[in-house]
């Protein structure tokens, strides 16, 4: 069910509710269908990664659905996968998005966001695109000829995702990764840089600082990041050991400086950790961490999070406590922000045991290898005991009794009628989340009814708006259903017209966008989209 309007005006609305006619003893449990998504919809994006052979699976993929609003491609958008040898000249890099067209197909269909990753790495880029001709044994290429490459590839990275899929809701990129040394020797010199090299002989070198002698090259990147960038879409830098103290520094201060120029979103802590709650990567000098960088004014998003078992060395209970202090930490910064950024992603590095980098020995996903809930998963659906994930009420405000005065759908001869769904958003934002580039939040400047309302911002185009999904046990096809919303825009035209609709699969595979109600609204004045009779 999704909310837009002609035009791209901010807009708020107000008391949402469907009804149907029922048994008055019916009682609808907690959505199957709710995950970690809309646990923490109030908080922060809950994210995975797929890859070409995981995103084939429907078991994995079904999981996905129900726990997963952020998706990152494994490997499919790294350099190694996008740049095409052949295509290349000095003025045009090629690249093909071919590897990631299959994660990116199912993204698109069920309007999953995507993070990108990643433009500029040192690994899992062919040394050929450094060299003369394009060729692995030719001579290092000059700054200036490095210059032109990088800002071709980036641009034509952008503009392909663009071309190939307008409606990707492609919402942040890691511009650069693993930039900074873990050798203390160099993390205070030269902006941090690894030792020069090709990454392929010696492990661990740059051949980005091979060119460069420097990390100079950073800056450049996210400048022409900035410029070819989609609106809406932040630009990260990421990268791991963000815990240690001499690189967490040298993060620190590369990211204050690009923030300051206006070139960089946010941080991306890659948070690759073992279960031990104390130790080198322990949850205070995690939450430490995020802390300091949150402090530079920006986001941060924990992007590849795993917590290893170590093959048996720390217990499933230990994992769990780990995993609910990184969840924990977020959450109440993010309840009480000391600045300008936020927590805005937590993002698995795995769909669950049987797929994850680390090996199904050290167990470190929220799932096991069936995708069966582990005891980390059950411990951060805990912090939020609204959710809808145990045995409590779910997040949206309690809905009124069949009997409620404000119940307008309940009829005067008696007929029984049930809600199965209302929100006044008096608590929270009950799973709306934003479409497109749009951006959803609690408002208290306007309501319908009560003290608050959903403000829906940052939209670029008309189809932006906010969506919930519909639990597919309570909606039934062939259905009779009353959908009534109260909407209002505070500035723009004398009028604008507003469109509920419901999306949904066709047999043949193809998304469909049935029109429930529509109206036309004047400036400042709620309306009442509303349709007492709708079939599905």
């Amino acid at each position: 069910m999704s909310l837009f309007t002609d035009t791209a005006n901010d807009f708020t609305f107000d008391d949402v509710r469907v009804t149907c006619s029922a048994d008055a003893n019916t009682v609808y449990a907690a959505s199957s269908d709710k995950g970690l998504k809309d646990a923490f919809a109030d908080y922060f994006k809950v994210g995975t990664i797929l890859n070409g052979s995981t995103v084939k699976n429907s078991a994995i993929t079904a999981n996905v659905l129900k726990e997963y609003n952020s998706i990152t491609c494994e490997n499919e958008t790294k350099p190694d996968a996008t740049l095409v040898q052949s295509r290349c000249t000095e003025e045009n890099v090629g690249v093909s998005l071919s590897r990631a067209a299959a994660i990116f197909d199912f993204c698109a269909k069920n309007h999953i966001s995507v993070r990108g990753h990643v433009l500029v790495w040192h690994s899992q880029t062919p040394v050929w695109f450094f060299k003369k001709d394009f060729r692995p044994e030719g001579e290092w290429v000059t700054k200036d000829i490095m210059d032109k490459r990088m800002e071709s590839y980036i641009k034509n990275m952008f503009a392909a995702i663009k071309s190939e899929y307008p409606g990707l809701d492609l919402y942040a990129y890691d511009v650069v990764n693993e930039a900074i040394s873990d050798d203390s020797n160099r993390s205070s010199v030269k902006g941090g840089a690894r030792e020069p090299g090709d990454n392929k002989k010696h492990g661990g070198t740059s051949a980005w600082v091979q060119v460069y002698g420097d990390n100079s090259f950073i800056e450049k990147a996210f400048t022409y990041a900035r410029k070819y960038a989609p609106a809406g879409c932040k630009l990260f830098y990421n990268d791991y050991n963000e815990y240690w103290d001499h690189k967490r520094n040298a993060i620190f201060n590369l990211c204050k400086d690009l923030y300051g120029k206006g070139l960089l979103d946010g941080v991306g802590m890659q948070s690759h950790i073992n279960a031990d709650i104390n130790g080198f990567s322990g949850a205070a000098a995690h939450s430490a961490s995020m802390k300091k960088y949150l402090s530079i004014g920006c986001d941060v998003q924990i992007t590849e999070l795993d917590v290893s078992c170590e093959g048996g060395k720390f217990t499933l209970q230990q994992q769990a406590d780990k995993y609910k202090a990184i969840f924990k930490a977020a959450m109440d910064y993010n309840a009480n922000p000391t600045y300008k950024g936020k927590v805005t992603a937590i993002c698995m590095w795995g769909p669950n045991d049987a797929n994850t980098w680390l090996g199904s020995s050290n167990s470190p996903m929220l799932h096991d290898g069936s995708n069966k809930p582990k005891p980390a998963y059950k411990a951060v659906a805990s912090l939020v005991p609204q959710s809808g994930l145990s045995d409590s009420a779910p997040a949206a405000d309690k809905a009124p009794s069949s009997d409620n005065k404000d119940n307008k759908d309940s009829k005067k001869d008696n007929s029984k009628t049930t809600v199965s769904y209302y929100t006044g958003f008096e608590k929270n934002k009950s799973g709306w989340e934003g479409r497109g580039s749009a951006s959803v939040s609690i408002s208290t400047k306007k309501a319908y009814k009560g003290k608050k309302s959903l403000y829906v911002s940052k939209r670029k185009e008309a189809w932006n708006g906010t969506f919930k999904a519909l639990d597919k046990k309570e909606y039934n096809p062939g259905k009779a259903y009353s959908f009534s919303a109260y909407v209002m825009y505070p500035s723009g035209g004398s009028k604008d017209t507003f469109c509920l609709k419901l999306q949904y699969t066709d047999k043949n595979g193809q998304a469909q966008y049935a029109s429930i109600a529509e109206g036309t609204a004047k400036k400042g004045k709620w309306l009442n989209l509303k349709n007492t009779k709708y079939t599905i």
